[in-house]
Formats: structure tokens, sequence, C-alpha cells
């Protein structure tokens, strides 16, 4: 079989992205519709760096502006063919393992790692013993639990060389489709398609568009802060940096707007206080004057614009409701669904309610009997996004226990990250958590969620990049 399978990569086309692009074109296409789903779990079986490809992939067809399509898909049909993706890629990637790299990823366990184990040991317990619907949560934690630890197995074993052509593959596709959605700002019609309000661009909502954004243009501010010097390369990164901050606030997405700012924030405060004196030396596009002339003919415009278009970013930042500070504007737009989830919390604060259940659960709801009602429900129905912060829904669900083991876990993601030395990865942890912190998808891997689990378990994954023979500031220098 594993001969067969070499055979098979060997071809031509499984060494270029053929696959990927008729999957992708069959999209648009009436009569085959589905079938694009078919082809991706078709080409994840292949290797490790196939399987995280159709995954990234598939978040990109689920997440596809249906004003694209010849027809808009509906039904639990194509929601169970993408998630059809997930278990091909899940089952190549444990298929396609090594044993000399499963006795390395044992052996040399971090402490990341572990806890990730520990923390899906405790959603089966919690699943098992304690959730309101055994069914629900159990089918929900296996779902998560599976794509996670297939993940962390597939990036621990791939190589340097794969890791880097990865990154660079996925920086262009994500650029071609935010200058998708940038042209489509021209087209309202399609562009504007949801709510009139933001831009959704090449995807369906302006919440996935804003996330996806922001998460591109940390990357952008990360390569851009990393250059040596002011060349035709770093005006093209400022002004894709730009744009990309521009489009998060036209998305009318303010997670992702304030995702992007706290996330920038908090990266540059790091950045002062921990490396202090090795700033410059780290960062020395700042000593450049051309640079310095543009950061600051931009920090005006924006001042301008800012001033001239005060109003505007009211009713971008309150939506309509009549509020005097971020946290009353928070549980006013969310009071429908943080209102039960609070009830739950002071009620079951030690237990929790069950993995990946409703604040307002009712058994009866999930008929057994009727397969589609199930299927709707585990496959269609995220509600945990509506519950928006992260760390209420996990004290909901799992209680205090399960939000302490969560925290621990977080913690040591960031830690690793931080040792890493790779700024990126960094940010991108920000992006996730602050993201999170408005709309909680983290274990929701149907929609953005599965975005964010791939990117987190990348970066659980990266060696510690330190080395002694590296000046102290070059140690954080990483890209």
């Amino acid at each position: 079989m594993q001969i067969v399978n070499k055979n098979l990569i060997n071809l031509p086309i499984f060494k270029t992205y053929w696959l990927i692009l008729l999957a992708i074109a069959m999209r648009f296409l009436e009569t085959n519709l589905t079938y694009s789903y078919i082809i991706l779990a078709f080409y994840a079986f292949f290797g490790h760096t196939h399987a995280i490809q159709a995954l990234v992939i598939c978040f990109f067809l689920r997440s596809l502006n249906p004003n694209l399509q010849i027809i808009t898909p509906s039904g639990t049909s194509t929601g169970f063919l993408s998630y059809l993706v997930i278990l091909s890629s899940i089952f190549s990637i444990f298929f396609h393992l090594k044993f000399v790299v499963i006795r390395k990823f044992f052996f040399k366990i971090s402490t990341f790692i572990l806890l990730t184990f520990f923390f899906i040991f405790f959603l089966f317990f919690h699943g098992i013993f304690i959730s309101q619907s055994i069914f629900i949560s159990i089918t929900k934690i296996i779902l998560w639990s599976s794509l996670s630890v297939s993940l962390l197995l597939a990036f621990y074993s791939l190589s340097i060389q794969e890791t880097l052509q990865l990154k660079k593959s996925f920086f262009w596709f994500f650029l071609i489709l935010i200058l998708i959605s940038f042209i489509l700002h021209f087209i309202p019609s399609i562009g504007y398609s949801w709510d009139k309000r933001g831009l959704n661009g090449i995807f369906y909502h302006p919440q996935i568009f804003g996330a996806v954004v922001s998460l591109f243009s940390s990357i952008v501010f990360i390569i851009l802060l990393q250059q040596k010097h002011f060349y035709l390369k770093t005006f093209f990164l400022l002004i894709l940096f730009i744009l990309c901050f521009i489009l998060s606030f036209i998305s009318a997405s303010r997670t992702a707007y304030f995702s992007l700012l706290f996330s920038i924030l908090t990266f540059m405060i790091y950045s002062i206080f921990l490396k202090k004196e090795y700033f410059f030396k780290i960062y020395n596009i700042f000593n450049n004057k051309t640079f310095k002339i543009s950061i600051i003919t931009i920090l005006l415009v924006l001042i301008i614009l800012s001033y001239l278009h005060y109003e505007e970013f009211l009713i971008f930042i309150k939506k309509g409701y009549d509020v005097n500070s971020l946290t009353e504007l928070y549980f006013a737009t969310r009071s429908v669904v943080i209102d039960p989830l609070i009830e739950n919390i002071k009620s079951k604060w030690l237990t929790g309610i069950g993995f990946g259940l409703t604040s307002k659960f009712d058994p009866i709801i999930l008929d057994i009997n009727n397969f589609d009602n199930v299927l709707f429900f585990l496959i269609e129905y995220r509600p945990q996004a509506e519950k928006g912060l992260i760390f209420l829904l996990v004290l909901e669900e799992l209680g205090i226990i399960g939000l302490l083991i969560f925290v621990i876990w977080l913690i040591s993601l960031i830690s690793r990250t931080i040792l890493s030395g790779n700024n990126i990865e960094l940010i991108i942890i920000f992006i996730i958590l602050f993201t999170n912190l408005g709309e909680a998808v983290l274990f929701a891997p149907g929609g953005l969620g599965l975005l964010f689990i791939i990117l987190i378990f990348w970066a659980g994954t990266r060696s510690n990049q330190r080395s002694t023979k590296k000046e102290p500031y070059e140690k954080f220098y990483e890209n």
C-alpha cells in the first residue's frame, strides 16, 4: 500500500496544486458543488503537507461567499462533506506517521504537548461523567481532540523545508483572497452581500473576512519590522499593512479590528520591556530615516481621517447601542447569550454544563431518532461562537477546574512561543486569543475555529530556535 501511495505522490498531478484548484473550481459549479469536498478529501490522503493544505482549503470552501457561486449551498449535506475533509486529513496524518517520529515525539515531549493531552483527558472525563448530554459532548470532544492531536503530530513530523514551503504558500494564498476581497469592495452587491454594512468580500460573513485580514496584517506587521533597510519590498509591505488595516475597519468587525490593535500593542509592549536595549538592534528599521518619515506621515493622515470621520467611527464602535464604555457595549451586544450563560455559571460554576452544549440546552431538542436533526446540531449549529468571551464559555461548560486547566494550557502555549523566538507565531497567538475574547470559536472546527486550531498547533510544535552562539538580541529575530 505504501509503495502504491508513493508512486501516486510522484505523479505530476500530485506535485502541483491541480487537485486543490479543481476542488476550488468545482465549488462554484452547480452540478459539482459537493464533489469539491470529495476531491479535497482525496487530496488530503497523500501526506502530512497535503492534509494540512486540505484543512486550510476546507476552511476557505466553507467560508466562501455564496454570491460568487452559481447556486447557494444549503442543508446539512454540504456541512457533512466538509467534515469528510477533516476526517480524511486526520486519517491521513495517522496513516503516514513513522515510528521514528512517534518515538521522538513522546521521548522529547514538551510541556505544552503534555498539557494538551492532559486537557483532552479532562474533556473526556468531564464529557462522560458530568456533561448533561454525553452524546453531544463526547462527539464534539472526539472531533476536536483527534484534530488537535493529528495536527500536533503532523507539524512535528514536517521538515524545516516543508514548514517553510507551507508558510510561503499560505501567505500568497491569503494575500490573493484579501486582494480579491478588496476588488469586491467596488462591487457592493457581492462584497457587501451579508448586511450591507461591513465588507465580507470573498467570504460569506464580515466576521470571517475581518479575522482573516487581522491575522494576515499581523504577519505583515512582523515581517515589516524585521526589514533591515527601506527598500522596495519594505515599501510594498508598508502599503500592504495599511491596506489590510483599512480593510479590517471596513469589514465592520469590531472583534477583528480590536484584536489587531490589541495584538500589535501587546507585542510592542512585550518587545520594548522584555527586549529593552536590544529593541533597536532587533528592529533596526526604526533607525531608517525614510521609514520614520513614512510612519509619521501615515499617522498624521490617519489622525486627520479619524477626526473627519469621527461620527462614522462611533457608529462602527457602538453599532446603534446607547452605551458609554466598551464593557457596557460588550454586554449590550451579547446580553441575549450572556444572561443565560451567567445563570449557568452561578448554578454550575464547579462542574459546568458540558462541552459544546448551548446555554439553554434542552435534551428534548435533540431527537436521537431524527438523523437530520442530530446532524444539524452536531455539524451546522455552532452556538459556542455566540457566547463571546472564551473564558466564560469554558467556565460555563467545563466548570472552574476546566477553566484552570485551560488557562494553564494557554500560558504554556504563549511561553513556548516566546521561547521559540518566532515573532510571527507569537502575534498570531495574540490575534487568536483577542479574537476569542469577542467570538469564542476555538472549539468550533466547523468554521473560523478550524483555521485557529491549525495555527495554534503549528505555533505549539515549533522547536526552540535559540542558540548560545547567537547574540542576545538575535534570539528574538526569527521570522
